[in-house]
Order: structure tokens, then sequence, then C-alpha cells
């Protein structure tokens, strides 16, 4: 199951196409390709990367501390019985992808 797939010829062909034609854009349109640039990355220094730093800064202070795995180990048993899956968790959510109204199919399979 882990065994890597190959991807199709169409994909490959339709990728390198549009790959060729972007390429072909960009030089045509060289100058506003440029300005296009320069926008996004003054849009990015002006209001992602300020907005983004405290939290980069934050979680690689908890992380650079341990306080991640302290609160991880802390917080263990208790999300162990959170995240422990459920006979009617699986039925409701098989029923909801086969459109049964109840899970009743997948009720069937697991009991």
């Amino acid at each position: 199951m882990d065994e890597e797939r190959e991807p199709k010829r169409g994909t490959i062909i339709v990728t390198g196409f549009t790959m060729l034609l972007l390429t072909m854009a960009l030089i045509v349109f060289s100058e506003q390709g440029y300005h296009a640039t320069v926008a996004a990355m003054r849009l990015f220094f002006d209001v992602v990367f300020p907005s983004l730093l405290p939290f980069f800064i934050f979680s690689d202070v908890l992380l650079s501390t341990g306080t991640v795995h302290y609160l991880g180990g802390l917080f263990e048993p208790l999300m162990s019985l959170v995240q422990r899956p459920r006979d009617w968790i699986v039925c409701v959510f098989d029923g909801t992808c086969r459109r049964l109204s109840d899970g009743c199919g997948a009720h069937r399979q697991v009991s």
C-alpha cells in the first residue's frame, strides 16, 4: 500500500504545457510580472509577515524550553480518552458517506 504511484501521462503533459505557458507569459509580459512580484512581496512583508511573526517567535520559545513536551505528557491521558474511536462514530461516518439515514449499514458490519 506504500508503493509510489507514477503520475499519468496526461497529467505530466498538461502540467508541462501549463508551465511552458506561464514561462512564456512571464517572458512576454516581463514588466507586468516584475510589478506584480514587487506588489506581492510588499504585501507579504507589510501584512502577512508582521502578523505571523509573534506566533513564530512564541511557538519557537515554547518548543525550545520544552513546554510543549511537558504539556503533551500532562494532557496525554485526557486526549487518549477524547480521541478513542467509538463504534457509533464509525457507523455515523460510514453511513453519512454512503448516504444512509442513520449509518445502519455500517452498524450491521461492525456488530
